[in-house]
C-alpha cells in the first residue's frame, strides 16, 4: 500500500508541475497561497467567543495525559508520541502553532507547497495533514486510507476585487473570476453561490484557473481581476492601491442557508491506521487546538507576535487577517453532521463509502 500511495503521489505532482495557469489548469507546486477558509465562531459546544477571559481559557484544559498548564514546560519522555502536524502558510495554522505549547511531541511544519505537503502526507506515516476539505476528500476518493479527526476553520475566504467592487456573488454576473485550480474549496463553494444566485457558472460567470501568485501579481500591478482568496493573502490583496475586500464567503453562507456559523473549510487528516492505534492522542490534540483557539481569541496580537516569525506576512496583516477568520473546533459526530450538512448542501450529499473517512472514538 505504501508504495502503491508513493507512486500517486509522486504521478499527482507531476500533472500538477505540468500544467500552465491557463483556463481549466491546475496550480503550479509553486503555489504559496492556501486556498481554504477560516474563523472562529462562538456556537454551542465550540470554545470560540469574543474577549474570552483568562479563567475561561483555563478551564478549556483537559486532565488528560497530554495537556500541560500555563507557564508548565514540557517535559518529553520515552512514552511521548512524536507527531508532525503539515499546515499551511495560512491565519489556518496559528491555533495549531499555538498548540504545540500544549501537547508533548507535537511538530508543526509550514508549508506553501501544496502538491508537495499533499504528497509527503501520502507517503509517509504518522503525520496529520491540516488542509482545505475537499482537498481531503479526493484523497480519501482516491484510496488514501486517511481519516478526518476535526475541522477547526468554518470562515477564512472572501471575494478581493481590483479597480471595482463585488460585494455580492449576484455582482460576478458577466465577469470572470480567478480560482487556484479546477476543483479546489474555493470553486466547490463559488459555484455553489453563483448558482444560489441566479447565474449559470461558466457562463454568466466564468473562472480562470491560476495560482494564487499569477492572480494576486494583477492587484500589485493594478490590472483590473476578481480573485477568491483566503486570509491573510485576501488582506494584503486588499491594501493594495487598487484593491477591495469585498463578499465574505461565510456571510454569504449564513444568509443562503440560515446557518450562523459558516461552513467547515479546513480539516486535520491523519492516517486511519495512526488514529485508530492513538485514540488518546487524538483527544488530546483537538484539546489542545481548542485550547490555542481560546488563546488566541482572548489575546490575538499576542498570538499573532508569538507565530509571527513563521509567516512571510507582516504582523498588521496577519493580526487583521486573523480577526478577519472564524473558528469552530468539531469532532466526533458534531463534525460528521457538520460535513455531511455541507456537501448535502451544495447537492454533493456524500454516499456510504465515504463513512469511513470520519474519525470515531472507540
Amino acid at each position: 500500500m505504501k508504495s502503491k500511495l508513493f507512486v500517486f503521489a509522486l504521478i499527482a505532482m507531476l500533472v500538477l508541475a505540468a500544467c500552465g495557469t491557463t483556463q481549466k489548469t491546475q496550480p503550479e507546486p509553486t503555489d504559496s497561497i492556501n486556498a481554504f477558509p477560516l474563523v472562529v465562531d462562538s456556537v454551542e459546544n465550540a470554545y470560540p467567543v469574543e474577549n474570552l477571559a483568562q479563567d475561561t481559557i483555563e478551564q478549556t484544559q483537559t486532565e488528560g495525559t497530554y495537556p500541560i498548564t500555563e507557564g508548565e514546560s514540557v517535559v518529553e519522555t520515552e512514552e511521548t508520541l512524536t507527531v508532525t502536524v503539515l499546515a499551511p502558510s495560512s491565519t489556518t495554522s496559528i491555533p495549531i502553532l499555538l498548540a504545540a505549547k500544549y501537547l508533548p511531541g507535537l511538530n508543526v511544519e509550514i508549508f506553501e507547497n501544496h502538491p508537495q505537503a499533499n504528497a509527503q502526507f501520502m507517503a509517509e506515516e504518522d503525520l496529520v495533514l491540516v488542509t482545505g476539505l475537499s482537498v481531503g476528500f479526493d484523497m480519501f476518493k482516491n484510496e488514501v486510507p486517511l481519516q478526518l479527526i476535526n475541522t477547526n476553520v468554518t470562515g477564512l475566504s472572501y471575494i478581493v476585487s481590483c479597480n471595482f467592487e463585488i460585494n455580492s456573488f449576484a455582482e460576478l454576473a458577466g465577469h470572470e473570476i480567478y480560482l487556484p485550480f479546477e476543483g479546489s474549496p474555493l470553486e466547490e463553494t463559488t459555484q455553489f453561490f453563483v448558482e444560489q444566485a441566479g447565474l449559470v457558472y461558466g457562463e454568466d460567470v466564468k473562472p480562470i484557473y491560476a495560482p494564487f501568485d499569477t492572480s494576486t501579481a494583477l492587484i500589485k500591478n493594478g490590472d483590473d481581476a476578481i480573485v477568491a482568496i483566503p486570509q491573510p493573502a485576501a488582506t494584503a490583496m486588499a491594501a493594495q492601491e487598487c484593491g477591495h475586500l469585498g463578499a465574505s464567503f461565510y456571510d454569504t453562507w449564513n444568509e443562503i442557508t440560515g446557518d450562523s456559523d459558516g461552513y467547515p473549510q479546513v480539516g486535520a487528516f491523519a492516517k486511519a491506521e495512526f488514529a485508530s492505534a492513538h485514540p488518546e492522542w487524538v483527544i488530546a490534540f483537538n484539546q489542545a487546538v481548542a485550547r490555542a483557539i481560546a488563546e488566541l481569541q482572548a489575546n490575538p496580537e499576542a498570538a499573532v507576535n508569538e507565530v509571527a516569525e513563521k509567516f512571510s506576512f507582516p504582523v498588521p496583516v496577519l493580526l487583521k487577517a486573523l480577526q478577519a477568520t472564524k473558528f469552530t473546533v468539531q469532532s466526533d459526530q458534531e463534525m460528521k453532521d457538520s460535513v455531511i450538512h455541507y456537501y448535502k448542501t451544495i447537492g454533493k450529499p456524500l454516499d456510504e463509502s465515504y463513512e469511513a473517512i470520519f474519525y470515531t472514538l472507540p
